[in-house]
């Protein structure tokens, strides 16, 4: 802590943070990332069950809602149980974490292409044990996408774009063509790509644009599906 000379006169208190952020959101790191050399692994929980209840209950007593990092399902559970609004990433969570987040409308952004992107890995950087794993994430991912369509756990889209091979604009569509193989419908997909993501982030409705479902996606902007990952390329006219 540096106090005025380079920022805060004094230590803030964590409701102070909470409250002195101009956006309407609170991004909590709960876990760390997705092993890539053993499956299944997940980096350390960064806070408590009872920790996380009270930044969720300092946001809203200031109006915000919480996003969380996370990845496990015992750490995405803790976050569903803190009441949070969404869960980003959410590698290795199970079907009745799912299910409870269908029940009380938390939002799942489950960034499947930032890890199935991964696998074309061209600069070399993984080994071939390693990207064994990277395919076996993803397509556990997919799966679980699929189950939450079922149940109707709310899904969105995101990217985790600017990380290796994750290219910014073009990793959307991306994402759109993994949640197609993983079997969302076109017109539940073009919800998820727009009034889903409206919706997460509190947009008013008369702020909304329309999209023409002729048009979506626009030519050209969907690229084929690489052969590792194993799916059909863009969007078929009949689901």
């Amino acid at each position: 802590y540096y106090g005025a000379f380079i920022g805060d006169r004094r230590p803030l208190s964590l409701e102070e943070k909470i409250a002195s952020t101009p956006s309407g959101f609170v991004k909590v790191l709960l876990t760390g990332l997705v092993s890539f050399d053993e499956y299944g692994v997940i980096g350390k929980t960064q806070w408590s069950a009872d920790e996380l209840k009270e930044i969720v209950a300092a946001a809203r007593r200031h109006g915000k809602k919480v996003m969380v990092h996370v990845n496990s399902d015992a750490a995405c559970r803790m976050a569903v149980e803190a009441g949070v609004h969404s869960l980003e990433h959410g590698y290795f969570i199970g079907r009745d974490t799912l299910k409870m987040m269908a029940d009380r409308r938390i939002y799942w952004t489950p960034t499947v292409a930032a890890m199935a992107n991964q696998l074309q890995d061209p600069d070399g950087r993984f080994s071939p044990a390693q990207l064994r794993i990277i395919e076996k994430n993803y397509r556990r991912q997919l799966e679980m996408i699929n189950f939450a369509w079922e149940v109707g756990t709310p899904l969105t889209i995101g990217t985790d774009s600017g990380s290796y091979n994750v290219f910014h604009g073009q990793v959307f569509y991306r994402e759109l063509e993994l949640y197609r193989q993983a079997g969302v419908s076109r017109e539940d997909l073009l919800a998820m790509a727009t009034a889903a993501g409206w919706e997460m982030l509190g947009v008013p409705v008369d702020r909304w644009i329309e999209v023409d479902m002729d048009h979506f996606p626009a030519p050209g902007c969907v690229s084929g599906v690489d052969e590792a990952a194993g799916a059909d390329a863009g969007f078929p006219e009949e689901t």
